[in-house]
């Protein structure tokens, strides 16, 4: 599946009012980043880099490194292997190697 990094489609101005060019951020969204869907159901990417930990309190719960947190709908694993894709990309590593 392909995404737009804002949601009008086109270049100008994205949802929070920043001014950028149009790019595909693709299935994983972009560099360094991961899609997820928050509780009320809405998709966002977050920052792969930034996670310092997953947790399951029961709703899965991201800490980033600078102590914010997101209650994602994902399960634990779901979000591992989100980041596990992310790095494989990166680094340019096949799955099942």
């Amino acid at each position: 599946m392909k995404r737009k990094c804002c949601p009008s489609g086109g270049g100008g101005k994205d949802r929070f009012g920043r001014m950028h060019d149009h790019e595909d951020i693709g299935e994983w969204g972009g560099p360094g980043m991961i899609w997820l869907t928050n509780l009320r159901g809405d998709e966002f990417v977050l920052n792969a880099e930034l996670i310092e930990s997953v947790e399951s309190r029961p709703d899965t719960t991201i800490t980033l490194v600078n102590g914010r947190r997101y209650i994602v709908k994902e399960s634990v694993e779901e979000v591992v292997t989100r980041v596990i894709e992310y790095k494989r990309r990166i680094f340019g590593i096949k799955a099942g190697v």
